[in-house]
């Protein structure tokens, strides 16, 4: 008999993905389904022609109503996160 609890069903596979940030070099990743893996954390990227601070209420709404358990936290701007992974890399000098 097979013990099949370890099993896991991948729904998707990518090549080059940058997981852990942009200064790390990109790397193979696997999407497994959320009930097959304890989800650790994960991040939520929505384009909107609103502003950002207009959209936060609305995508609680539409969190919670997939699981009223998990919290939506550190919202921001594609800008921010990105001036975040950036700030203190030395950029070339145009003088």
């Amino acid at each position: 008999m097979n013990d099949t609890r370890s099993w896991r069903t991948i729904v998707g596979v990518v090549r080059e993905t940058r997981t852990d940030g942009l200064a790390e070099e990109p790397r193979g990743t696997l999407y497994l389904p959320r009930a097959q893996e304890e989800m650790r954390g994960g991040w939520v990227i929505v384009r909107s022609a609103p502003p950002a601070e207009q959209m936060t209420a609305q995508l609680r709404r539409a969190l919670a109503e997939v699981d009223r358990y998990v919290p939506l936290e550190r919202v921001q701007t594609m800008d921010a996160a990105l001036a975040v992974e950036t700030e203190g890399r030395s950029s070339p000098c145009c003088c």
